[in-house]
């Protein structure tokens, strides 16, 4: 079942098909794209899909700043997370890329805590997030 707000976040929506011009101030900008197709369950259906690569690709916000566009393997609730589902993959993604800072050694007890209230878990993986000293 599709939900009410539904047609506001596919790629036939007004916002994402003609997204407008980027305020003056932003000087770049990330289009997360999610291969949630080699997703699959234990009985081989897809698992934690909602949109395939094809409706994520999306024009580029007007203003002369192109988007930097990283495609990541991971299903939906991977990337946005949700109550026990801690997003690590779009978090080492915007590590990665620069929009939020590596967590350092001595701060990563708390960023797990931060986490856990957020999603509701305590799953720290430190291959998932890098850190620096």
């Amino acid at each position: 079942m599709i939900g009410e707000k539904w047609h506001e976040i596919t790629y036939a929506s007004d916002f994402i098909g003609q997204p407008g011009t980027l305020v003056p101030g932003v000087k770049r900008y990330l289009l997360v794209a999610t291969d949630e197709e080699s997703r699959t369950n234990r009985v081989g259906k897809l698992a934690d899909f909602v949109f395939s690569l094809e409706e994520q690709k999306l024009p580029d916000v007007s203003g002369g700043t192109p988007a930097t566009k990283v495609i990541v393997k991971a299903g939906h609730v991977e990337i946005v997370g949700e109550s026990g589902v801690t997003p690590f993959k779009l978090i080492r993604v915007l590590q990665d890329q620069g929009f939020i800072r590596q967590t350092s050694t001595a701060r990563l007890r708390q960023f797990d805590e931060l986490l856990a209230r957020l999603y509701g878990s305590n799953a720290h993986s430190p291959q998932m997030l890098s850190t620096v000293e």
